[in-house]
């Protein structure tokens, strides 16, 4: 695809979150007169922690959103944003590496309201328990958040919040680690986007000698690998290896051409600067006749990845792909 893709559309959630100072607050002489004035609801900031057993994505909330209705809608936004990041990098760049990534936590320096309350749950976060020895090192980065921003440094969050990633059973998840490395293997220094149906192919002939499946370029298959590969637990993030990510992305392309009939182009997922990179896009129909952009990696955030509320409906990936493809 030789358009020039728009990257300020791509991550907007993150697009100052690797600076070198706080989201708001370039001048940072003195202090502001409301400490919290300007600081943001949700931080654009999120800071990544290595742990003993793998890896915990952090942010923080300072003031209430104004409206009220903002809050969760922020809060969506960027872990979602930082999923699509983790899971668009390619095999050269950390995306050969399947971090354990165990959750989010996110620190709240102040009381949340009842709608706020209901928008933590939304995204799978319970209060946890705030152990200083432990959170020594992620408390530390957000004083210095609140010093850069010339905000009131906090000692401690008012209350600590954290939602856990889930993953499959250890036989399907170790399935899934192997797919993951055969497509990291195959894919090597190249990017998303670079061989149209090579992902795929190599993560279903794994997944299929692993598992003893048979999978077609097709909406069944596609409802085979929705049912293996997406787990439909209620209130946690979703997990999957980044090379699986991007091979179900591709997949999704494969079908639309070879079952659907449709004129599909893939987008090169090259580097979006501050170590990011862009995300799965397809190109529907040709430039003659017209096309359309979907967003295939930010689309599957949304359905495999994010949590799903309680009680809440699910859709099949094959009737997403079926209403999308019109």
């Amino acid at each position: 695809m030789d358009e020039s893709r728009p990257l300020d559309s791509l991550f907007p959630e993150l697009a100052q979150s690797r600076g070198p100072s706080a989201p708001n607050a370039p001048d940072t002489q003195g202090a502001l007169d409301d400490p919290s004035a300007d600081a943001p609801p949700i931080s654009a900031r999120v800071f990544e922690v290595e742990l003993d057993k793998g890896w915990v994505w952090s942010t923080a909330t300072w003031c209430p959103s104004d409206p009220p209705e903002a809050f969760q809608a922020e809060l969506g936004r960027l872990i979602e944003a930082t999923a699509l990041q983790e899971l668009s990098k390619p095999p050269a760049y950390a995306g050969g590496a399947a971090r354990e990534v165990l959750g989010v936590d996110l620190f709240a320096f102040r009381a949340l309201d009842e709608d706020e309350l209901e928008a933590v749950t939304r995204w799978g976060f319970e209060p946890t328990a705030y152990v200083p020895d432990a959170f020594a090192s992620r408390m530390l980065s957000w004083q210095n958040e609140a010093k850069v921003g010339g905000w009131a440094e906090p000692e401690s969050p008012d209350v600590l919040y954290f939602a856990r990633a889930s993953r499959p059973d250890a036989r399907l998840w170790q399935s899934m680690t192997r797919a993951h490395e055969a497509v990291a293997e195959a894919l090597h220094k190249e990017v998303w986007g670079a061989r149209p149906g090579m992902l795929s192919k190599v993560m279903v002939d794994a997944l299929s000698k692993e598992l003893s499946i048979s999978v077609e370029p097709t909406l069944e298959g596609l409802k085979t690998l929705d049912m293996l590969l997406v787990d439909r637990v209620e209130g946690c993030l979703r997990w999957m290896p980044p090379m699986v990510f991007q091979g179900l992305c591709d997949f999704i392309g494969v079908v639309m051409m070879a079952e659907m009939g449709q004129q599909v182009q893939w987008g090169m997922c090259g580097p979006a600067g501050h170590d990011m990179f862009l995300p799965p896009l397809l190109r529907i129909g040709n430039n003659r006749k017209g096309h359309r952009d979907l967003e295939v990696g930010r689309e599957l955030i949304r359905l495999c990845i994010s949590p799903i509320p309680p009680g809440s409906e699910t859709i099949q990936l094959k009737d997403w792909l079926r209403g999308v493809a019109g």
